[in-house]
């Protein structure tokens, strides 16, 4: 076996390799430890073998290869034989992985070869005019429900690509370059007669390093934020992840947890460093006393919904007081309440849909798009699969609604809580009434004229 990634393609070509053997588990970080975002190599194994050829025969128009991972300063395309299967997969990291034949071919080439490809055949077009959404989420919400939605309309949507995974993974060390721009394009490449497209990356702790990326780079994109009730995302996440945890293993990791002071337990979570360093802060100085939670692993689940949700609102919160008019503060938030319930269903997911691009013209577009709420969006995947036994105990749950209760004063955001605790409202969430507000900052008068000669500027080279 060896290491596909390490060899230099050389400008204009890629190596190709043969696929050997692949980790077909159904879990973002495979069958071994971890999460999502790992090299590629620890699920993919090629042969010593390998030829060249010219970067355009990966990609020419009918091509059988799909961007895959993001390695280093290169890109690694995998070759499938039916890729509308692909596409319809839940999970595309999984999907990938589940579907590529041992006996395939793995094509890698730079970023360099990429960006140029690119360039040379002007597909920054599609981002530039706006064609592209991003559904970010806190995870547990209905976002893969909206991604079955903009492909009941023919959108070209992709589910939590495995090279999105790696992008958050790294956060925020990531180049901040023309990187980002040639991974999405060649993911969204496959399909040119797509008219749209939309982007549905995992709930890692990069989703707001992502979003900060896609705003200066891609102004006429759109986005929203999916968010649920922290107890019932943490809840349903630990039933997927520890389903198989008996009794004894639960009142063991429950005893050696408490053996630590309640105090210094978050910072032994092998989870850190969160991206949202404010709830990092407050974790770990006890004002959101996650160490109270009844074992590591619900400490964890606290950590994930809170880093997702308040990287978000920080974000928004500081685009907003850099006095900005971008996708980040304009997007809008939708709770998962309002969007699977019946009686308000069909209108906040016009509303999405009309948000992040205008994506139906007629009612029938709307009742295609609608349809998809009969069905399970994640059917044939491990997490249609859980265990009947609750993760948290009744103090975790209680905790839950006491850390989100505590949140709005603690972290100093626009987070509403509600049932004391129980769940919660955003700014600018769809089909809700009295959301939160992000905190607006009167313009200096330097700022003022700043905006002033910008429009004059842009008037004159429209008039030219």
């Amino acid at each position: 076996m060896t290491d596909f990634t390490r060899d230099n393609p050389g400008l204009g070509k890629a190596l190709v390799y043969t696929l050997e053997s692949v980790d077909r588990t159904d879990h973002p970080a495979g069958a071994g430890p971890g999460g999502p975002g790992k090299p590629c190599t620890a699920f993919l194994k090629c042969g010593e073998s390998r030829r060249q050829c010219k970067f355009a025969d990966v990609v020419k128009e009918g091509s059988p290869f799909v961007m895959y991972a993001t390695e280093k300063d290169k890109l690694v395309f995998l070759e499938f034989d039916d890729k509308p299967a692909l596409w319809r997969e839940p999970f595309l990291d999984r999907g990938a992985r589940k579907l590529v034949k041992e006996g395939s071919r793995v094509a890698v080439c730079s970023f360099e070869t990429a960006k140029a490809w690119i360039e040379e055949h002007n597909k920054y077009d599609v981002l530039l005019e706006g064609r592209v959404c991003f559904v970010f989420n806190c995870g547990r919400c209905g976002s893969t429900l909206l991604h079955k939605a903009l492909e009941a309309l023919d959108v070209q949507s992709s589910s939590e690509p495995h090279w999105c995974d790696q992008i958050g993974a790294r956060a925020p060390s990531t180049p901040r370059d023309d990187t980002w721009q040639a991974i999405v394009l060649f993911h969204l490449s496959p399909n040119p007669d797509a008219k749209r497209f939309s982007l549905n990356p995992k709930n890692i702790n990069g989703g707001a390093f992502l979003a900060d990326i896609v705003a200066v780079d891609f102004p006429k994109s759109t986005m929203c934020f999916m968010y649920r009730s922290a107890e019932k995302v943490m809840d349903s996440f630990g039933r997927l992840l520890c389903a198989g945890d008996d009794a004894a293993t639960v009142e063991a990791e429950r005893a050696d947890w408490r053996s630590t002071p309640a105090l210094m337990r978050v910072a032994t979570l092998p989870m850190l460093p969160l991206y949202a360093t404010a709830v990092e802060d407050a974790a770990t100085a006890g004002s959101l006393p996650f160490g109270e939670a009844s074992r590591a692993k619900v400490a964890m689940e606290f950590c994930k919904w809170f880093d997702a949700v308040v990287s978000w609102l920080t974000l928004v919160q500081r685009r907003h007081d850099e006095q900005l008019d971008d996708p980040v503060t304009r997007a809008v938030a939708i709770r998962y309440d309002d969007f699977v319930a019946k009686e308000s269903r069909e209108d906040v997911l016009v509303a999405a849909l009309r948000h992040l691009g205008g994506f139906f013209e007629t009612d029938g577009d709307v009742a295609k798009a609608v349809a998809v709420f009969d069905v399970d969006s994640q059917a044939g995947s491990a997490m249609t699969r859980h265990s009947a036994a609750p993760f948290l105990t009744d103090a975790d749950r209680t905790l839950a609604r006491r850390c989100v209760a505590d949140a709005a004063k603690v972290l100093k955001l626009p987070l509403k809580a509600l049932d004391g605790g129980a769940n919660l409202l955003l700014p600018n969430s769809l089909g809700a009434t009295d959301c939160p507000t992000y905190k607006t900052v009167e313009p200096t008068a330097f700022q003022k004229f700043q905006k002033k000669v910008g429009a004059f500027e842009e008037n004159n080279c429209a008039q030219s």
